[in-house]
């Protein structure tokens, strides 16, 4: 199985998405807009609507998951390589002219690694949950 063309299509899809998302909510903070009457205080909006602000502290953990998230995903792969090595050894050697056998194989490696890297980002996003809650807890004491 080719991962490229998942993830291509997957990647199409989200910028689709994205695209189309970003004109609906564009409608609808208009919508609001004109239904409270607001004439253009950005201030007031931001406290009705509580929009995110990306810059105060509330929101300043996403450096920490993505940072998390991409070390986890390292670590992953790294298993994963060498489980497959363990596993399944050196293979280049192997007369492997049978299609059946070579696509077994190759079935079987994508497998470990997409679940090994999904696994280990996963740990990544939860270590990263429970520091940002031992945070914020910190902070309210």
């Amino acid at each position: 199985m080719d991962l490229t063309t998942v993830f291509i299509s997957g990647f199409f899809f989200l910028t689709f998405y994205k695209v189309c998302e970003l004109f609906v909510r564009k409608k609808e903070r208009m919508a609001i807009v004109e239904k409270l009457g607001i004439e253009g205080n950005s201030a007031d909006l931001s406290n009705i609507m509580k929009l995110p602000n990306f810059g105060k502290k509330e929101n300043s953990f996403w450096s920490l998951r993505i940072a998390l998230l991409m070390a986890s995903i390292g670590v992953g792969i790294i298993i994963a390589f060498f489980t497959v090595y363990c596993l399944f050894g050196d293979t280049s050697n192997l007369n492997m002219d049978n299609w059946a056998i070579r696509n077994n194989y190759d079935s079987m490696r994508a497998t470990i690694y997409l679940a090994f890297t999904a696994f280990f980002g996963g740990i990544g996003l939860l270590i990263a949950y429970f520091i940002e809650r031992k945070e914020i807890k910190k902070g309210e004491k």
